[in-house]
């Protein structure tokens, strides 16, 4: 369980550093049992957590998608159906994705 714990906090950490990810920099890691990975590794980490993502993760993901809304529409979607780490995480990596192609 304090694996799990630690994948939590490190992917609520990976969503903020999402967030505020300069497009002209390489992605953003986080740290994991002291060890620095990338976001898009966290994401794919927290894919197996079925449990509903805190609210304040939720939120920001939820907001970051609707001020997107063309581009983000599907993921926005799917979030407000449902919350998981799970399918929190899928949004995530989409969304490095889409960013490393564009930039």
């Amino acid at each position: 369980m304090a694996e799990t714990k630690g994948i939590r906090d490190a992917f609520d950490e990976a969503v903020s550093a999402f967030i505020a990810w300069d497009r002209h920099s390489a992605e953003p890691t986080v740290i994991l049992n002291d060890v620095p990975i990338p976001i898009s590794t966290i994401a794919g980490l927290a894919e197996v957590i079925k449990d509903p993502m805190p609210a304040s993760v939720f939120w920001r993901m939820v907001s970051y998608a609707n001020r997107f809304v063309d581009e983000h529409r599907a993921e926005a979607a799917e979030l407000s159906k449902d919350g998981s780490f799970e399918t929190g995480a899928r949004c995530l990596r989409k969304w490095v994705q889409d960013r490393k192609k564009r930039f």
